[in-house]
């Protein structure tokens, strides 16, 4: 078989705090995203959206994550990575809160879903370059595909975990736990580019 064309890449890179912060950042986002998604109709209707109230909003997640892809694409050069991470990473904080602040006005589950698809949507495209920014470019591939692992795991149980909370404790159990990862993944994500101005990204 032929060697790996930079060995012992992947285990450099996983003896950094950035790389197990960035697992954690992204494990966090799309178990809280998955768990969100998922039951978003149930969600929605436990906040007193109608039945078709509660799909149109759930529609809104997918155009926004698109918006805040282009959006981010037009003003790179003006944003730069760390920057647009922290901001995505404040747009799902504040989804996870416009959620729970939708039992007073139903219509904030639709800032909810253009919220947290436009943060989703911007954490996608960032994670590869995060990654280099971060952790540098060598052995790029194996860095990558070892820390895909954490947000496809995350992915996988979201659906479950997200039962599991609604059996435990109710709506209320899902938009706390969301909030509380949204808010450490935010805390994880300003340590690990608080040294990256704008022009460095």
């Amino acid at each position: 078989t032929r060697p790996p064309p930079e060995p012992g890449a992947l285990a450099a890179a996983m003896r950094r705090p950035a790389f197990w912060g960035l697992a954690a950042v992204f494990g966090l986002i799309w178990l809280g995203h998955t768990v969100l998604i998922t039951y978003a109709l149930t969600l929605f209707a436990e906040r007193g959206a109608a039945p078709a109230l509660a799909v149109l909003a759930a529609s809104v997640v997918g155009p926004s994550q698109v918006t805040g892809r282009l959006v981010l694409m037009l003003n790179e050069h003006r944003v730069g990575n760390a920057r647009a991470t922290r901001l995505a990473l404040l747009l799902i904080t504040l989804a996870a809160i416009s959620l729970w602040a939708a039992g007073a006005a139903t219509g904030m589950i639709f800032a909810f879903a253009m919220l947290q698809g436009a943060g989703a949507g911007l954490l996608s495209i960032l994670r590869p370059v995060l990654l280099a920014d971060l952790l540098g470019r060598r052995g790029f591939g194996a860095v990558s595909g070892a820390l895909a692992v954490s947000p496809i795991l995350a992915t996988a149980a979201g659906p479950s975990f997200g039962a599991a909370l609604l059996h435990w404790g109710g709506a209320g159990a899902v938009y706390a736990a969301c909030l509380i990862m949204a808010l450490a993944a935010l805390a994880i994500g300003i340590i690990l580019t608080a040294r990256r101005d704008s022009g460095a990204g």
